[in-house]
C-alpha cells in the first residue's frame, strides 16, 4: 500500500530526500521531482515529452539563477 506526499525541500539530492524519509520509517519506492523552482510540471506532461517554457516561466528560471533575458 503506497501513500504518496508531494513534500516541498527547497534543497536536497534524491539520496537525501530518501535517507530523511527512512528515517521516519517510511519505505520510499520512487521519488519524482514535480516542480523546480516557480516552474511546476504539467500534469498532463508524460515521461519523454517536453514542452516549452511560458515567457513568465523563462524569466523566473533565468531571475533565479541570476541571469538576464
Amino acid at each position: 500500500l503506497g501513500i504518496p506526499a508531494e513534500p516541498l525541500f527547497r534543497s536536497g539530492r534524491k539520496r537525501e530526500v530518501r535517507r530523511l524519509w527512512e528515517f521516519l520509517d517510511f519505505k520510499v519506492s520512487r521519488l519524482i521531482r514535480i516542480r523546480f523552482g516557480d516552474i511546476r510540471l504539467p500534469d498532463k506532461l508524460r515521461s519523454n515529452q517536453s514542452e516549452y517554457l511560458k515567457p513568465k516561466q523563462l524569466q523566473a528560471l533565468l531571475n533565479s539563477v541570476n541571469l538576464k533575458d
